[in-house]
């Protein structure tokens, strides 16, 4: 399936089902709902660089990830065929994407899972449920995590054509299938706008 139509189908269900269960709530715990997935973000965001730093450690067999990656820089040198710079840096900036991606998702789950109906106990439901109030604030939770998630994502898009696009010595590191669509969805209206609106966020993630 092409990628740019996975996205689009990523947001609407965002959109959907933010609305729906924002409906359910009502306007009260929809406030609340959307407080924890915005803390879930910075949450996320304030872990990134400690997790990656653990990812870095991990053993490859030939060294640890972060030494093979430096290993590609050639430490500095200034013989490196730029190539292999671009190779290594879209591969840090995908592993920092990859990474936030997980855990604001696994940080959503816990919240809802169990930070949610704990604070739900103290905010009281609307005498009448106001379905409409609620649902607006739902679409724009569904909005939030929509944003939150197909940034980054449209990010290592990029970086992955960036990689499967980029040869050393008449050859690829990694096949990608054509039928994903990379160069289609690099140059679509979808992937457009959300580098030109989350620019800064994807910035804030893999500074």
């Amino acid at each position: 399936m092409d990628i740019s139509i996975i996205v689009i189908i990523l947001l609407a269900v965002a959109l959907l089902f933010g609305t729906l269960f924002g409906m359910m709530r009502g306007r009260n715990r929809s406030i609340l709902r959307l407080i924890l997935i915005i803390g879930c973000i910075a949450g996320a965001v304030c872990l990134v660089p400690m997790i990656k730093e653990i990812v870095m450690e991990i053993d490859t067999g030939k060294g640890t990830l972060g030494e093979m990656l430096t290993a590609m820089e050639g430490e500095g040198g200034g013989n490196v065929p730029q190539e292999m710079l671009d190779i290594s840096s879209a591969l840090m900036t995908a592993i920092s994407l990859l990474i936030f991606i997980l855990v604001f998702n696994v940080l959503r789950f816990v919240s809802w899972l169990i930070i949610f109906p704990i604070c739900k106990i103290f905010v009281k439901k609307d005498l009448i449920k106001k379905k409409g109030f609620g649902a607006i604030i739902g679409l724009v939770q569904g909005l939030v995590i929509a944003f939150a998630v197909l940034v980054p994502l449209n990010g290592l898009i990029g970086e992955l054509h960036t990689i499967s696009s980029t040869e050393i010595e008449g050859k690829t590191m990694i096949e990608i299938p054509a039928e994903l669509g990379l160069d289609k969805y690099e140059d679509s209206a979808i992937s457009g706008v959300l580098t030109s609106i989350g620019d800064w966020y994807y910035e804030l993630i893999t500074k």
